[in-house]
């Protein structure tokens, strides 16, 4: 089996393991030769990215001494968002109590800020907390200290983990399922539907895609392996 990179590495192995986000999947990002069998792609277009951004804030000091080390705090505006429904926002104050909040933004929210930048997450953030703190609470923000994720702009990832569409959690399983042999699938969208979107879910599909490939190269070869090999070539 011949592995071929965008830089022109070239490496052999008699099995690949395929690591990569069903978002860097479905975009092609990677091509298969021959290609990947139509069930396959079906439980690549089953469990798309879901897009999840966090907005990290840093104070000065501890500006919330009632508050709870890694406590939830969830904010809705009374006033829709434009053209839908109110958009709750999610807050975790002082994580592991540290003097920061994080935000968390997602679905078309999340999207939304990914196009008009990190300012407009920001002030979104800082007037989500003032509505529920006070105006005065948004002066001891770090501003340099700010940092925003963009998982769906991310080429490594296209989202920032797979969420299954409606009837489809069975197709996690069959994302692990392996191809010919050969080629075996792990990370998060391949773990157990109870961890979807979990590390737990990338641990557990890592370990199972090794016991597999361990299993494989100790069984007989197949005919497969003598007529010639699928060949993986990333794009990225």
């Amino acid at each position: 089996m011949l592995v071929e990179t965008a830089g022109g590495g070239k490496y052999r192995a008699r099995r690949v393991v395929v690591t990569v986000s069903t978002g860097v999947l479905a975009a092609r990002r990677i091509a298969f030769a021959p290609e990947l069998p139509a069930w396959k792609w079906e439980a690549i277009r089953s469990l798309p990215m879901g897009f999840l951004n966090k907005i990290i804030l840093q104070f000065n000091g501890d500006i919330f001494p009632h508050e709870a080390a890694s406590e939830w705090v969830l904010h809705q505006p009374s006033a829709p968002a434009e053209g839908g429904e109110p958009e709750v926002m999610a807050f975790v104050m002082k994580p592991l109590d540290t003097n920061i909040v994080v935000g968390f933004s997602g679905a078309t929210q999340a999207r939304r800020f990914e196009t008009l930048g990190d300012k407009a997450a920001i002030d979104h953030a800082k007037a989500a907390l003032a509505e529920m703190y006070g105006p005065a609470l948004v002066a001891g923000i770090r501003d340099d200290l700010t940092k925003v994720t963009h998982w769906g702009q991310n080429p490594w990832t296209l989202g920032a983990y797979s969420a299954a569409l409606p009837g489809a959690s069975k197709m996690h399983a069959e994302l692990a399922k392996p191809v010919d042999d050969l080629v075996f699938f792990a990370g998060e969208a391949s773990g157990p539907v109870e961890f979807n979107g979990s590390l737990p879910a990338a641990h557990v599909s890592g370990l199972q895609a090794s016991r597999a490939v361990r299993a494989s190269l100790a069984g007989p070869p197949a005919a497969a392996h003598a007529s010639g090999p699928a060949g993986v070539a990333p794009k990225i």
